[in-house]
């Protein structure tokens, strides 16, 4: 369990009692790196990672979501905290301490929309509530753009953060182990880059193993085979979650108590494969929003979704665009997967191998007219859209669609 999680966060307190725990640390690991005084290097030091640490904190302790898309509002105004799952095992509300005792590399997986974003910068706050260590944050997709090593990245990241001492600091600073990485964002590298972020990520953590990584990323076969790290996948929301989440979305107040309470009664149980969402609950909520009422309106629902999950999820990260590899626009590969959907349905296949999966990607294609390249576009039904999950060795449809399908076709 993290720190407490308080709607308003005050940087300076925070950061003050940061410091006071661990500036001796900063300090022994600068002897002998800067010449003068001690007190000069204390003083020198303190107002450095005093400025760095609350310039970071002030950034990452705001958020926006699918329904605050204004100004940034306080993460905790609307974090739920969330549950992880690692070797068979649940753990409730992690906070970094709880992460950081599954392994000092971790990887947090999960399916778009599941809050993984937001679960990191809790960790990333609670660093600094508990007095960790030093938290730097990475956006990975930063390396689509940049052709250096992570250590230049890190660099980048703290200059913009207004950490003013050199790089060779920084170097001496990571060899003493005072810094938590957190690696924000694996599936939206490029593909074409992924070679080299994967080999300078492992190159950084074989070197500097007094540290903590901690990377995110939606579920990706590749990841599964990395040795010096642990995995972990982020829990579908429960009912109580779910409730408290809607509890603290801004919406209207009346229309929030009737959903809350057909939620609890039994909206959570019939739609609980996509209700244990947080972005798809906060599209389940404007639907309702639109018709007070789910079970008649649920085209409408299915239509947003897919929506959010192509494209409209991505637009919050900064004008982010996810790389496609097959070069559809929205409706021809929607088309394109409702004819493989129904042909699936034809034959009651839920789950497929790999080749399966590409044989019925080409009778779709013949079906409907859309061509496009085979393997990228299943690439793109796993990793850009969500549609469908590797599972071990098959391919099945994510939660959303497979219980769409499970319902008896009406023509």
């Amino acid at each position: 369990m993290g720190a407490p999680m308080n709607a308003e966060l005050d940087p300076n307190r925070i950061v003050a009692e940061f410091l006071k725990q661990n500036l001796d640390a900063l300090v022994d690991g600068a002897k002998g790196f800067f010449k003068g005084a001690a007190n000069t290097l204390r003083l020198h030091l303190d107002r450095t990672y005093r400025q760095y640490l609350t310039t970071l904190l002030e950034k990452y302790s705001k958020a926006k979501s699918f329904l605050l898309r204004g100004e940034p509002v306080p993460l905790y105004q609307f974090y739920v905290p969330l549950d992880i799952k690692s070797k068979n095992k649940t753990i409730s509300a992690p906070g970094i301490c709880d992460v950081l005792d599954l392994a000092n590399n971790t990887i947090i997986m999960g399916s778009a929309g599941c809050g993984k974003s937001m679960f990191v910068r809790h960790l990333l706050l609670d660093s600094l509530l508990s007095k960790t260590r030093v938290p730097i944050f990475v956006e990975l997709r930063q390396f689509n753009m940049f052709d250096g090593d992570l250590f230049q990245l890190i660099i980048r990241s703290l200059t913009t953060h207004k950490f003013t001492i050199d790089a060779e600091y920084v170097r001496k600073a990571i060899e003493m182990g005072h810094f938590i990485l957190f690696l924000d964002g694996y599936d939206e590298v490029a593909h074409e880059r992924r070679q080299h972020v994967r080999n300078t990520i492992h190159e950084f953590a074989k070197l500097n193993d007094k540290n903590a990584v901690i990377l995110t990323s939606r579920p990706d076969p590749e990841l599964e085979g990395w040795q010096s790290f642990s995995l972990a996948q982020v829990a579908p929301l429960s009912l109580d979650q779910a409730y408290s989440l809607v509890e603290k979305l801004p919406f209207d107040d009346k229309l929030k108590t009737r959903f809350l309470t057909d939620l609890r009664a039994d909206l959570f149980r019939k739609h609980q494969s996509f209700l244990s969402n947080p972005l798809l609950l906060s599209i389940m909520l404007l639907s309702y929003g639109q018709s007070a009422s789910i079970p008649t309106k649920l085209s409408v629902f299915y239509n947003q979704a897919y929506e959010a999950l192509f494209e409209r999820h991505d637009v919050l990260k900064n004008g982010f665009k996810r790389q496609v590899l097959s070069p559809l626009d929205i409706q021809d590969f929607a088309r394109l997967f409702s004819a493989f959907c129904l042909q699936a349905y034809d034959k009651r296949k839920l789950e497929f191998t790999h080749t399966e999966a590409l044989e019925y990607i080409e009778s779709s294609q013949n079906l409907v007219g859309i061509r496009c390249n085979k393997d990228n576009y299943l690439k793109d039904l796993i990793q850009a859209v969500c549609l469908m999950v590797q599972d071990g060795l098959q391919i099945v449809y994510a939660q959303i669609i497979s219980r769409i399908l499970r319902r008896p076709l009406h023509l």
